[in-house]
């Protein structure tokens, strides 16, 4: 990309690998006007829909669903010239060369905030984003797990470990600390991920 003094300027490397961007469509449910609102991304903070077990297509259904603006949430629409109340969908424009998913698995309630230990079941290949994707951008986005960090304990008091795909052999390794162990592929799926590199 060129630089307004006309020098080129180098993007990151995390930005090569792991920038996407999403297209925001906030329709004003009074005039029906729709606003296209891009938002570039390096990390996808994905929603857990059930307390017990769900799937990471459930986490990302979740996420990608039209949500309705409401109340103190409404938008200024510059057709109507007032706030609106106002439908919200998000629609993946540019696949990131890694994704990287957060599990939220913190919430609120009252005054303390809870871990979510809900288990959720993440494909080891063949992870597909075609449904949440723009038809013209993200053909063929299909992503394999390439690491998970887990977390366990609570959110002031806990231990995070990885597990990470070795790129040649396929093998799968777990780092914990300084103690490094090569693991099966059954070991990689646990109630304790809490990013997931695809």
């Amino acid at each position: 990309a060129k630089a307004s003094g006309g020098s080129v300027s180098e993007t990151s490397i995390i930005t090569q690998l792991f920038e996407g961007k999403l297209s925001y469509d906030i329709t004003c449910l009074e005039c029906k006007t729709t606003t296209y609102r891009p938002e570039s991304f390096t990390v996808l903070s994905l929603p857990i829909p059930s307390k017990s077990m769900c799937s990471l297509q459930d986490c990302l259904k979740c996420f990608f669903q039209q949500d309705t603006l409401t109340c103190n949430n409404q938008i200024h629409c510059s057709c109507c010239g007032t706030k609106q109340d106002a439908a919200v969908k998000a629609t993946l424009i540019k696949a990131p060369q890694i994704i990287i998913f957060h599990l939220k698995r913190f919430e609120w309630q009252g005054k303390h905030e809870r871990k979510l230990s809900t288990d959720i079941c993440y494909p080891l290949s063949n992870l597909d984003l075609s449904p949440y994707s723009s038809p013209l951008c993200c053909k063929g986005a299909e992503y394999s797990l390439c690491a998970v960090v887990n977390h366990s304990g609570f959110l002031d008091d806990g231990h995070y470990t990885a597990f990470c795909k070795h790129s040649v052999t396929k093998n799968w390794y777990s780092f914990d600390d300084a103690e490094i162990t090569e693991i099966p592929n059954s070991s990689v799926q646990t109630n304790t991920a809490y990013l997931l590199f695809y």
